[in-house]
C-alpha cells in the first residue's frame, strides 16, 4: 500500500461496503457510521491517518476524514447541511430532525441485521 493510502479489510466492513450505494449522501454517512461502530474509525486514527487520506474497502475507495466533536454533536442535534435547512418551514426543524434520526436509526438496524446475516452481497 503507497503512502497515505490505507487498506482495511474484514468481513462485515467489507460487506457494508459493498452493500453501500455510493451515489447517496446519505448511505454515505451510514458507512461512516458502520465504521465508527466497527472500530475501524479509531483503528485508522490511532495507526496515523490523516484527513484526505485514501481508504480502501474491498473494491471501495474513498478519502478518509475525522469528524470533529462539534460536528459529532451537530449532527446529533439534528443539524443537517444548508440544504436540507432551507427545506424546513418555520418551526419544523426539531420535528423533522427527530423524524430523519428515527428513519435512520431504522435503516442502521436493517443494516445491522443485513451484515450479520449470510448470504449473497448485492453490491452497487
Amino acid at each position: 500500500v503507497q503512502p497515505r493510502v490505507w487498506a482495511v479489510s474484514g468481513a462485515r466492513i467489507e460487506k457494508a461496503a459493498a452493500m453501500t450505494n455510493w451515489d447517496y449522501h446519505e448511505a454515505q454517512e451510514r458507512f461512516q457510521r458502520i465504521m465508527g461502530a466497527l472500530g475501524v474509525s479509531a483503528a485508522l486514527k490511532r495507526a496515523g491517518a490523516e484527513n484526505g487520506d485514501t481508504i480502501m474497502v474491498g473494491a471501495v475507495d474513498f478519502k478518509y476524514y475525522e469528524e470533529t466533536a462539534m460536528a459529532v454533536r451537530a449532527r446529533l442535534a439534528g443539524y443537517g447541511d444548508r440544504e436540507e435547512e432551507e427545506e424546513l418551514g418555520e418551526g419544523e426543524g426539531y420535528e423533522a430532525a427527530r423524524e430523519r434520526a428515527r428513519r435512520r436509526a431504522a435503516v442502521d438496524a436493517e443494516l445491522l441485521e443485513l451484515l450479520e446475516s449470510d448470504g449473497e452481497v448485492e453490491q452497487f
